[in-house]
C-alpha cells in the first residue's frame, strides 16, 4: 500500500500519466486487491482495507482521467464499483473529490459519463496549479442529507467535470454552491473550511483558464481566511499555507506586486516545514517555493534567494527523484553556477543535470537538459583539463545534438561545441577519428547557420582548426583553405564583434604559417596589419601577451624578408611587451620569453656579421657593446624558457627552445670570446642531440647544429677532440638523409667546411720545410690575426675529400638554388687551390649556370640584386682559370653569363618568355608557377647565420621540412617543364646562353675590350673579326685596383663638392686630391689601356690629323667598371686613350648586339626631342644651366617638347619617354655605390629610380643624353651588374646613352651640349647615330681648354653601338 500511495502521489503532484499507466502501476495494485478479499459480504472494514480500498478508487479514477475515449470504460466500472463498495462500507474515508465523480458517473449520469473524455494534461506543478491531493484520512463527514455538503460535492463534481472537458464555464455555478454552503455553514464547523479551500480553488481557476481579474483576490481571501481558521498542528495547515502561498504568488505575476511575492515565499517556505516527509506537499511546496525564489532572485540579483531555491529543490529530489522536480532543481543549479561561476555550484550543476536525465524527462526537457549538461561538463573541462571531463562532454554534445530538434534548439552550435572538443581531445590523444570528426563537424556547424555573425563565429572556429592541424589533414591545401575560411570570416564578423580580435590573430597567424609553408613573402605584411589590429583590440589582459607574442614574431620575420632594421626593432619592442603582460606562472609567458630571445638573436646576429646598417651615429665599439648586451639579455631569457618548459612544455618545444638558447650562447662567445658560452653551447646541443631517437625527421638537424658549434670551437682552440667530434656529426647528418633530400646540400657544405678546416689546422701544425716551424695558412682561422696551436692529434682529412662533398652537394637538384651555386664556387676555388684547373673550371661553370635559378627573372630586382651579391668576382674568376687553361673563348662565355645577369634577364629572358606565351601560353604558366613557387622557398640573403659558418645555426623546424618536399617536387616539374619546351620547334635553345659564335658578333664594328680581373690573374680578352686576342695585365692586380678605386671615388667626392669648406686646409686636401686624378688615369693607362691599344696594333694607334679615330668599346669587370677607363692617359703628356679610338662601354656583349640590332631610322634625321629640366630643386642647389641646355635643344630641333621644374614628375616622364626619339634631362642625378638599384634622378614630386625603368620597352628611342651626375656610374656592390641610370635608359630602347660617371659642372656642360648637338647636326635635324663620335669631340674640345682638370671632363660616357 505504501508503494501504491507513493505513485498516487506521484500523480497527483506531477499529473503525469505515467505514474497510472504504466505496466507497474497495475502490478503494484494486485497484492493490495488480494487484500480485499473476502470484504464484499461484511458490514464495515478494518483500517488498512478502507484504506486499500480507497487506494484501488483513485487508482482507476486516475486511470479513467488519463485514457484516451474509448479505452478507458474499463477503468470506469471499476472505480464506480470500488468507490460505491467503499461508501457503503467504510463512508466516512469517501473524500468529496471521489463523491462528486461518483455522482457524475452513476447510471443517472451515464450520458455524461460518455461525453466525458480525457482530461485537459494538467500543468506540471512547477506551474503552480496545485493539482488534485487525495486526502483519505481528511475527508468530510458522510454524505446524506446534509445540504452544505451536498452543495459542496456538486460543486466538487461540477468542477471535477471541468477539469476532464477543459471547460471551466461552470465555475460559476460551482462558485455559487460553494458560497451558499459557506453560508449555510456556521464558523467554527470543520467542514467550513474545506468549502472556504474548495472556493479559493474555484476562485483561481476562473482566473487562470478564464481570464477573471478580480476572481484572483478572492481566491486569496478564500485561502487567507481558510488558513487564519486553521490552528498550527492542524494536519490541513500546510496544505492550506500552501494554497495561499500559491495564490499569492499568481498576484506577483499579475500586477509585479513584490510584496505578495515575499509573503508567497514565507508561506511556502512554512508549508515545506510543516508538511510531514510523506505528504504530497511536502514536495510540492518546496518546488513552488524554488521557483517563488528564483522569481525574486531575478528581479532583485540577491545571491541568498537563488541559494535558497536550490536548497529546497534539492532536499525534495533527495527525496523522490520525481523528473520534473529534478529538471527544475538542475534548472536552477545551473542558472546559480552561471551567476557564481564557482567550482562548487558548477559541481552541483552537473550532478543536478545527470540526476535529472536518469529519473527520465519528458523529449523537450530531455534535450535541453542534454545541452546544458554537454554545456557545463565542458566548462569544467575548460577549467581543470580531465580527460574524464572531457569525455563526458563530447558524449553528452553527441547525444544532445542525436536528439530531437526541438524548438529554439540550435544544432549547429552543438555540433560546433562538440567539433571544438573533440580538437581538443586530438590534441592530448592524436587519434585521427576525433581529428577528422572534428573537421566534420565544424564544417556542418558552419553550413548550418544563415545569420552572417554566427557564421562568421563558427568559420572561425572552423579555420583555427585548419590551421593549426593542416599538417595532419591535408597539408598546404588545407592552410590554404584556412586562410580563405578566416577571411571570409573577417569579412562577416563585425568590426565591434567581441569574436573579431581571436578571430584577427588567428587570421595572422595562419597568414605567418603559409608564408612559410608556401613560400610566399607577400602574406607577411597582411599578417601584419591582421596581428595589430588584433593586439589593439584585445582588451583581456589574459590573451595580450600571446597575441603580442604572435605579432612579434611575424614582424620578425618580414625582418628576414625586408631586412628593414626598423621592424626587427619593433618586434623587440612588442615582445618585451609580451613578456611583461605575462607574470611568472601565465601560461604564455614561455612563448614570449622564446620569441623575444630569438629577435634578439637576430639583432646580435646583424653585429656579428658586420651587416647591421650604418647610421652614421653608432660607432662600431658601440654597436658591438649593445650587441653582447642583447646576447646576455637573450640567454637568460632563454633559460628562463628552459625553464619553464621542462615543467610545462612538449618536447618538440623543449628541443626548440634548446637550440635558439645554444644559438645566443655562440653569439655570445662571437662577442665575448668567452670559452666558457661555447662550451656551454656544445654541451646543450649534445644533450638535444642524445635525447632524440635514431629516427626523429629533425636529426639531421639536430647534428648539423651541433656540428657548427663545435666548428666555432675548433677554430678557437683547434682542438683535436673537437675536430673528430665534428666530422663525426657532419658525416652522421648527411648520412642520416637520402641522397636526394633537399637539406643534403646544406649537410654537405657544413661536412665540406669542417674537413677544409681541419685541413688548414693540420698544415699549420706541419713543419715547415725551410724553418722547421710550424707552417701557416693564407687566412688565419682568429680575427685576430693569431693561429691557435693545435692540441691533441687530428683526424687525418685531405682537401679533395671536400671538393668531392662539395661537388655533390652542387649536384641535388631539388636543394635551394643558393646553396647550391655556393657549393660549386667553393669547390670551384679549392680544386683551383689544389692546382686541378679542370675541376675549377667545372666547378665555376657550374655555379655561373646555377646563377639564372638563384635569382629567376620574376623576383623583385632588389631581391635579385642581393642574391647576386652574394657571388662577387664569380665570372672573373671562372674566366681566370679558362685563360689558364688557354680557353680563352670559354672565358668570354663565362664573363658573359656570369655578369650583367640583370640587364640580361630583363631583355632576352623575358623576350625568350614573350615568345613562349604567344606560342605555348600553357606551358610559359607552368614554368612561371613552378619557378616563382621556388623563389618563394629559397632562402633569401641575410644576417642568418653565424660569422664563418656556412648555414644558419638553428636549422629548420617542421614547416621548413615540408618546404624541402615541396621544393624537390618543384624542381622536378621546372626540369621537365623546360624539357618539353626545348622540344618546341625554334626553343632548342630556351633560356640558354649563347655560344662564342653568337657573343662575337658584337665586335662587327669594332673591337670590344672584356678586361677581366680577378685574383688568380689579370687579363684583356679583345673580341674582333670573330676570334678572341687574350692580353696578360701583369701590372693589375686586384687589391691594388680596390685600393685605387676607393682612393679615386674618395677624392671625387672631395674635388667635385658644392660648397665645399673654403677654409686653407680643406682647400689643400681638395689640390692633393686634384692632383691623384691625372695619377689614377696615368695609372689605367700603364696597367690596362696602352697594352691593349698596343695589342690592337695599327687599328687602335695614333689616327693621322684630320682623320676620325677607329671605335673601341670597352667592357670593364669588377671595380674596374668605376674608373674612367676611356679617358686613360699618361701623365708626362702624350696620345691618350681618347687620342686612339673613340670609345665606348658597353654593360656585355648581347646588350651591345642588341642596340646593334634596333632600327636605327638614319633615312630620316630626327626632328623632334623631349627635354626635361629641373632649374630649381628643393633642398639641392640650383641649376641655371638647365635653361641653356634646352635652348641648345631647341637650336637643332624643331618639334620640343618641354617637361620643366612642377611639370617634371616621375609619372609624367615616364608616359612621355614611348615614342619618344630623343630624351634631353638635365637635373640632379645621385648613384646610392651600396645599393646601385636605387640610383635616382631627382624630378618633381619624387625621384625616377633605376628600377623604375628596369623593364623592356616595346618601341625604340635612338638617343638619351642624361645631363646629370652619377648617370652611367654602376656601384661598388654588384660592379658586374651595370645597374645605372645609363643602362635602365638603353633597356628603356633608347640604342644611345650619354652620361657621366661621377658629379659634373652645369655651366661647362652647356657649353658641351653645345658642341655635342652641333657634332649631331645634319640637314633638317640629328643623326643620333654619331652619338659615340659627337661625345667624343666635344670631350676633347673641354680637355684642350682644360687639360689639367679632368673631373670636369674625363666622366662624360658613352653607351650604345
Amino acid at each position: 500500500m505504501r508503494r501504491l500511495r507513493k505513485r498516487l502521489d506521484d500523480f497527483g503532484t506531477t499529473m503525469e500519466p505515467r505514474w497510472v499507466l504504466e505496466p507497474a502501476a497495475l502490478q503494484e495494485a494486485r497484492p493490495v486487491y488480494e487484500l480485499l478479499d473476502g470484504v464484499a459480504g461484511r458490514d464495515s472494514l478494518a483500517e488498512h482495507e478502507a484504506e486499500a480500498l480507497f487506494l484501488l478508487a483513485c487508482l482507476h479514477w486516475y486511470r479513467y482521467q488519463s485514457l484516451p475515449a474509448g479505452q478507458n470504460a474499463a477503468d470506469l466500472v471499476q472505480a464506480v464499483g470500488l468507490t460505491q463498495m467503499l461508501l457503503y462500507l467504510a463512508p466516512q474515508r469517501v473524500p468529496p473529490s471521489l463523491l462528486a465523480l461518483l455522482h457524475a458517473h452513476t447510471p443517472t449520469s451515464a450520458g455524461s459519463a460518455q461525453t466525458g473524455g480525457r482530461s485537459p494534461a494538467a500543468r506540471p506543478a512547477s506551474a503552480r496549479t496545485g493539482g488534485r491531493i487525495p486526502a483519505a484520512r481528511s475527508a468530510p463527514g458522510r454524505s446524506g442529507g446534509d445540504a452544505p455538503a451536498e452543495l459542496f460535492r456538486q460543486a466538487v463534481a461540477l468542477m471535477g467535470g471541468a477539469e476532464r472537458s477543459g471547460d471551466y464555464r461552470v465555475a460559476g455555478q460551482a462558485q455559487a454552491l460553494l458560497e451558499r454552503a459557506l453560508a449555510e455553514t456556521p464558523s467554527g464547523v470543520p467542514e467550513r473550511l474545506h468549502y472556504l479551500s474548495a472556493l479559493g480553488r474555484v476562485h483561481r481557476d476562473q482566473y487562470l483558464h478564464l481570464g477573471r481579474q478580480l476572481s484572483l483576490p478572492a481566491a486569496i481571501d478564500a485561502h487567507r481566511e481558510s488558513l487564519e481558521s486553521t490552528p498550527a498542528g492542524d494536519p490541513e495547515r500546510p496544505t492550506r499555507l500552501f494554497n495561499l502561498g500559491n495564490v499569492l504568488g499568481d498576484r506577483f505575476e499579475q500586477a509585479g506586486d513584490v510584496a505578495a511575492l515575499d509573503e508567497a515565499i514565507r508561506l511556502l517556505g512554512d508549508a515545506a516545514r510543516a508538511a510531514s516527509a510523506d505528504s504530497p506537499v511536502w514536495m510540492i511546496a518546496r518546488v513552488n517555493l524554488g521557483d517563488r525564489l528564483r522569481e525574486r532572485w531575478q528581479r532583485r540579483g540577491e545571491p541568498a534567494d537563488l541559494d535558497r531555491a536550490v536548497d529546497a529543490l534539492a532536499q525534495a529530489v533527495s527525496v523522490r527523484a520525481d523528473p520534473l522536480v529534478v529538471f527544475t532543481y538542475a534548472t536552477l543549479a545551473s542558472r546559480r553556477f552561471v551567476a557564481s561561476g564557482t567550482d562548487g555550484d558548477l559541481d552541483t550543476a552537473i550532478d543536478a543535470n545527470r540526476a535529472a536525465l536518469a529519473a527520465g524527462l519528458s523529449e523537450q526537457r530531455e534535450g535541453l537538459a542534454r545541452a546544458t549538461l554537454a554545456g557545463l561538463v565542458g566548462e569544467r573541462h575548460q577549467r581543470r583539463q580531465t580527460s574524464a571531463d572531457l569525455d563526458a562532454a563530447i558524449e553528452a554534445y553527441r547525444a544532445a545534438a542525436a536528439g530531437p530538434r526541438l524548438d529554439g534548439l540550435d544544432i549547429g552550435g552543438l555540433w560546433q561545441a562538440e567539433g571544438k572538443l573533440r580538437e581538443a581531445r586530438y590534441a592530448r590523444h592524436r587519434r585521427a577519428e576525433d581529428l577528422h570528426e572534428a573537421e566534420r563537424l565544424l564544417r556542418a556547424a558552419a553550413d548550418g547557420t544563415s545569420d552572417p555573425g554566427e557564421r562568421a563565429r563558427r568559420l572561425g572556429d572552423l579555420g583555427h582548426a585548419l590551421g593549426r592541424w593542416y599538417a595532419d589533414l591535408a597539408g598546404l591545401a588545407t592552410l590554404r583553405e584556412a586562410r580563405d575560411v578566416l577571411t571570409e570570416a573577417e569579412r562577416l564578423l563585425p568590426a565591434d564583434h567581441p569574436d573579431r580580435p581571436d578571430l584577427l590573430n588567428n587570421l595572422g597567424t595562419t597568414l605567418r604559417e603559409l608564408t612559410n609553408l608556401a613560400g610566399e613573402p607577400d602574406l607577411l605584411e597582411p599578417a601584419v596589419v591582421r596581428l595589430r589590429e588584433a593586439v589593439a583590440a584585445t582588451a583581456s589582459s589574459a590573451k595580450l601577451p600571446l597575441r603580442l607574442s604572435n605579432l612579434g614574431l611575424v614582424l620578425q620575420e618580414l625582418f628576414g624578408r625586408t631586412q628593414d632594421l626598423g621592424i626587427l626593432t619593433e618586434a623587440i619592442d612588442v615582445l618585451r611587451r609580451s613578456v611583461a603582460a605575462a607574470p611568472p606562472g601565465h601560461p604564455d609567458r614561455m612563448l614570449g620569453l622564446l620569441n623575444l630571445g630569438s629577435a634578439l638573436n637576430r639583432r646580435t646576429e646583424l653585429v656579428v656579421n658586420a651587416a647591421l646598417p650604418a647610421d652614421g651615429r653608432t660607432a662600431p665599439e658601440q654597436a658591438r657593446a649593445a650587441a653582447l648586451t642583447d646576447a646576455e639579455q637573450a640567454v637568460a631569457l632563454l633559460r628562463e624558457a628552459a625553464e619553464l618548459a621542462q615543467r610545462e612544455a612538449e618536447p618538440v618545444d623543449r628541443v626548440r627552445i634548446a637550440r635558439t638558447l645554444a644559438l645566443s650562447h655562440l653569439l655570445r662567445h662571437q662577442l665575448s670570446e668567452d670559452p666558457a658560452t661555447l662550451d656551454e653551447a656544445v654541451t646543450l646541443l649534445r644533450q638535444i642531440e642524445q635525447a632524440t631517437p635514431a629516427s626523429a625527421p629533425e636529426r639531421h638537424q639536430l647534428l648539423t647544429n651541433l656540428g657548427n658549434a663545435l666548428l666555432i670551437r675548433f677554430r678557437a682552440g683547434r682542438a683535436g677532440r673537437d675536430a673528430h667530434e665534428m666530422l663525426t656529426v657532419y658525416r652522421a647528418a648527411v648520412a642520416a638523409l637520402p641522397v636526394d633530400h633537399p637539406e643534403r646540400t646544406m649537410c654537405l657544405n657544413n661536412l665540406a667546411a669542417a674537413v677544409e678546416e681541419i685541413a688548414r689546422a693540420t698544415q699549420d701544425a706541419a713543419p715547415d720545410p725551410v724553418t722547421g716551424g710550424p707552417g701557416s695558412t693564407a687566412l688565419p682561422a682568429d680575427p685576430t690575426g693569431i693561429v691557435p696551436a693545435v692540441s691533441g692529434d687530428l683526424p687525418p682529412v685531405d682537401l679533395s675529400e671536400a671538393i668531392d662533398v662539395l661537388r655533390a652537394a652542387a649536384a641535388i637538384e631539388a636543394a635551394p638554388s643558393l646553396l647550391r651555386a655556393g657549393a660549386a664556387r667553393t669547390y670551384a676555388g679549392l680544386a683551383a687551390e689544389a692546382g686541378d684547373l679542370p675541376a675549377a673550371l667545372e666547378g665555376y661553370t657550374t655555379a655561373i649556370e646555377l646563377l639564372d635559378l638563384v635569382a629567376w627573372h620574376g623576383m623583385d630586382l632588389d631581391d635579385q640584386g642581393r642574391l647576386l651579391g652574394q657571388f662577387p668576382g664569380l665570372a672573373g674568376d671562372a674566366a681566370a682559370v679558362a685563360i689558364a687553361l688557354d680557353r680563352p673563348e670559354r672565358a668570354v662565355e663565362l664573363l658573359e653569363y656570369g655578369r650583367g645577369v640583370l640587364l640580361t634577364r630583363a631583355h632576352d629572358a623575358g623576350a625568350d618568355l614573350a615568345a613562349l606565351r604567344a606560342r605555348e601560353p600553357r606551358l610559359a604558366e607552368r614554368l612561371g608557377a613552378a619557378q616563382a613557387a621556388l623563389d618563394r622557398l629559397d632562402p633569401r640573403p641575410g644576417p642568418s647565420s653565424i660569422a664563418g659558418l656556412p648555414v644558419p645555426m638553428i636549422a629548420g623546424t617542421n614547416v621548413d621540412q615540408v618546404g624541402s618536399e615541396r621544393r624537390h617536387e618543384l624542381a622536378l616539374q621546372r626540369r621537365e617543364v623546360l624539357a618539353e619546351i626545348r622540344r618546341l620547334p625554334g626553343f632548342d635553345g630556351f633560356l640558354r646562353p649563347p655560344p662564342f659564335a653568337d657573343l662575337a658578333q658584337a665586335a662587327g664594328n669594332g673591337p670590344v675590350v672584356l678586361v677581366n680581373v680577378a685574383a688568380r690573374r689579370c687579363d684583356a680578352l679583345l673580341v674582333d673579326e670573330g676570334r678572341v686576342t687574350v692580353v696578360p695585365l701583369p701590372e693589375l692586380t686586384l687589391g691594388e685596383l680596390h685600393l685605387r678605386a676607393a682612393y679615386f671615388l674618395t677624392g671625387l667626392a672631395e674635388v667635385t663638392a658644392s660648397g665645399g669648406d673654403p677654409g686653407p686646409v680643406a682647400q689643400r686636401r681638395r689640390e692633393a686630391f686634384r692632383r691623384r686624378i691625372p695619377e689614377t688615369l696615368d695609372w689605367l693607362w700603364r696597367v690596362v689601356a696602352a697594352p691593349v691599344l698596343d695589342a690592337l696594333g695599327s687599328a687602335a694607334g695614333p689616327p693621322d690629323p684630320g682623320v676620325v679615330p677607329a671605335r673601341l668599346w670597352w667592357c670593364p669587370t669588377g671595380a674596374l667598371t668605376l674608373l674612367p677607363l676611356h679617358a686613360a692617359a699618361p701623365l708626362g703628356g702624350g696620345p691618350g686613350a681618347l687620342d686612339r679610338v673613340v670609345p665606348s662601354y658597353t654593360a656585355s656583349l648581347r646588350a651591345l648586339i642588341r642596340a646593334r640590332r634596333a632600327p636605327t631610322g638614319r633615312d630620316v634625321p630626327v626632328t623632334s626631342a623631349l627635354v626635361v629640366g629641373m632649374p630649381r630643386t628643393p633642398g639641392l642647389a640650383d641649376l641655371p644651366g638647365a635653361a641653356g641646355e634646352e635652348a641648345v635643344v631647341r637650336r637643332y630641333v624643331t618639334d620640343v617638347r618641354s617637361l620643366t621644374g612642377p611639370a617634371a614628375t616621375p609619372s609624367a616622364v615616364l608616359g612621355a619617354l614611348p615614342g619618344t626619339s630623343v630624351v634631353h634631362l638635365c637635373c640632379h642625378g645621385t648613384q646610392d655605390l651600396a645599393a646601385p638599384a636605387r640610383g635616382r634622378l631627382a624630378l618633381a614630386g619624387g625621384p625616377l629610380h633605376v628600377r623604375d625603368l628596369w623593364r623592356p620597352a616595346g618601341t625604340t628611342a635612338a638617343l638619351a643624353v642624361l645631363s646629370a651626375c652619377d648617370t652611367v656610374r654602376g656601384g661598388a656592390a654588384l660592379p658586374d651588374e651595370a645597374l645605372t641610370l645609363g643602362t635602365a635608359f638603353q633597356l628603356a630602347g633608347f640604342r644611345h646613352v650619354i652620361g657621366a660617371l661621377w658629379a659634373i659642372s652645369d655651366t661647362l656642360t652647356v657649353q658641351l651640349c653645345e658642341d655635342l648637338y652641333a657634332a649631331l647636326a645634319v640637314p633638317g635635324g640629328l643623326d643620333p647615330e654619331r652619338a659615340a663620335s659627337a661625345l667624343h669631340h666635344a670631350v676633347r674640345q673641354v680637355r684642350a681648354a682644360l687639360p689639367d682638370l679632368p673631373e670636369l671632363w674625363a666622366g662624360y660616357a658613352h653607351i650604345g653601338p
